[in-house]
């Protein structure tokens, strides 16, 4: 019985190990996330699709590095393991998450190198918190701008 225990013991404690963030999974690139509204029957971003979504972005310690804020992007490959685009492909339209990604990677990969001096060391990770909105592909994104821009026309000659 003993034995057994401390078999058990042994198996949580490297279980408890493997993942520092409390409540979040890992993926086999490093990146931990949790979602807190899944909709796994809809739609996933593909590369070049139009991405609606609103973002923040803090520190561990709370720090705000982006308030939360309205944002259009457009899904690419990821740049480095266990980065934003990345996220993004975990999630699906309507989907809302939080990531914790590595600060500096972050800032020197997708700030052009622009490194804030908090992020300087390797083990500061920023909390991306992301809802995404809506998402079309690229025809749809272009074939709406035209519609936009065919509209104010209408407008600009409905007026003279």
């Amino acid at each position: 019985m003993r034995k057994f225990t401390l078999v058990v013991l042994s198996c949580l404690l490297l279980a408890s190990c493997g993942n520092k963030y409390k409540g979040f999974k890992k993926t086999g690139n490093g990146l931990y996330y949790r979602f807190f509204v899944e909709n796994t029957t809809r739609r996933v971003p593909e590369n070049d699709d139009i991405i609606y979504l609103e973002m923040s972005i803090r520190t561990e310690n709370d720090s705000l590095v982006l308030p939360s804020k309205q944002i259009r992007t457009m899904m690419q490959i990821s740049r480095f393991s266990g980065d934003f685009y990345e996220a993004l492909s975990l999630m699906h339209e309507g989907d809302s998450a939080e990531f914790i990604i590595n600060a500096k990677k972050y800032f020197e990969v997708d700030r052009y190198g622009q490194i804030p001096d908090f992020a300087r060391d390797d083990k500061t990770m920023l909390w991306f918190t992301i809802r995404i909105d809506s998402i079309q592909t690229y025809k749809q994104f272009e074939m709406a701008k035209i519609e936009a821009r065919l509209e104010a026309e209408r407008q600009s000659i409905a007026i003279i």
